[in-house]
């Protein structure tokens, strides 16, 4: 579902054409296997030849867990490492499950709280109410970590956080994985940038996930690339603090989504002008630009479109500036023609009277 929420139009027509290609290929030990939420279908519209793919014989749609199915991921893990839950436990999760469409995220990140607040190896009623359940637990300790924040790491906490959604025109947002280069701040220092982010990464927050991609092209210098993403689409539905974020900057986030897609086609096609924003479009950029906490791409973005914007009137003022001096130019030669015309009028009528007389 990246495709639809964080690729570049470039980008996921190349991803696409990758895909297709390899499933093309007969009698091959290859195994593609494609994953999509099932509220993404309604996107494969522009795209046939991927759709044709999640039309085959052997798709599988993944459908909700059973009871039974729950309790075994309930108990599993806990009965592999020796633990047990106190008596009644399990049913209560069970139960918080069953009751939240669409919590086995939760159900994730409360089990494992669960179990860093186990009693020797048994996990309790007691600590269960502690970490607020299944539906509270992921929010509850988003909020203890935020509170325990300066004022100045909350802001950048909201912020990066801001960062890291996609936003799209049903106002849903999704989380969305970011380049460690690209977080940056034009008004914040960015050893202040890193110190949150290292709050947020570790053990004891676990709000925010940063993995590693090592480059080996030789341009590159094979330096790691640092990517970062939110733990978990949940904190976003769940946390009361971080959807008020969300809903107060409705709009805004939303073209920053747009504008920040616009500039990767930019990139994407070579930086040609024919990408850069123009007329109504540019002068929304240029407002928003003002208060928008903007990536460095946006900006360049933007500023090129107002730079291809100067050259465009410069160049409008100089034809216009050349057609009145060619109008200046012309009327002085039709002054100076009638002129002469008018002189030459009246030596013919001076020769007429002297001839006459």
């Amino acid at each position: 579902e990246e495709v639809f929420t964080r690729a570049s139009e470039a980008e996921a027509e190349a991803f696409i054409d990758v895909v297709v290609s390899a499933a093309q290929f007969k009698n091959s030990r290859l195994q593609i296997i494609v994953t999509m939420r099932s509220d993404f279908f309604g996107s494969l519209g522009p795209y046939p030849a991927l759709a044709q793919l999640f039309e085959q014989e052997n798709m599988i749609i993944v459908t909700d867990m059973t009871a039974a199915n729950i309790r075994r991921a309930i108990e599993g893990p806990v009965e592999a490492v020796g633990f047990r839950y106190e008596e009644g436990l399990v049913d209560r999760i069970l139960d918080d499950v069953r009751s939240q469409p669409g919590s086995l995220p939760l159900l994730q990140y409360a089990l494992r709280q669960l179990f860093d607040k186990s009693d020797g190896k048994i996990l309790t009623q007691a600590a269960y109410d502690e970490i607020g359940g299944v539906r509270k637990a992921l929010a509850q300790h988003a909020e203890e970590i935020y509170s325990a924040l300066t004022t100045e790491q909350q802001d950048v906490t909201r912020r990066l956080l801001l960062r890291l959604i996609e936003v799209g025109e049903t106002g849903d947002a999704t989380r969305r994985k970011v380049a460690r280069s690209e977080l940056t701040f034009a008004d914040i220092d960015d050893s202040t940038v890193s110190e949150v982010i290292d709050l947020l990464t570790s053990a004891d927050s676990r709000l925010l996930i940063a993995s590693r991609e090592i480059r080996t092209d030789e341009s590159q210098n094979s330096e790691p690339l640092t990517w970062l993403e939110v733990s978990h689409e949940a904190l976003i539905r769940e946390w009361d603090r971080f959807k008020t974020w969300v809903s107060s900057r409705l709009e805004d986030l939303q073209y920053n989504t747009e504008l920040r897609k616009l500039s990767q086609d930019w990139v994407g096609g070579g930086r040609d002008s024919a990408y850069l924003l123009i007329g109504k479009r540019l002068t929304r950029a240029e407002v928003w630009i003002e208060d928008a906490d903007a990536n460095d791409l946006q900006r360049e973005f933007i500023a090129a479109s107002l730079n291809a914007r100067h050259e465009a009137e410069r160049r409008e003022r100089e034809r216009q500036e050349a057609e009145l001096e060619a109008q200046r130019k012309t009327t002085a030669r039709f002054r100076l023609l009638s002129i002469l015309l008018v002189i030459g009028f009246i030596g013919s009528l001076i020769g007429v009277v002297i001839t006459v007389l």
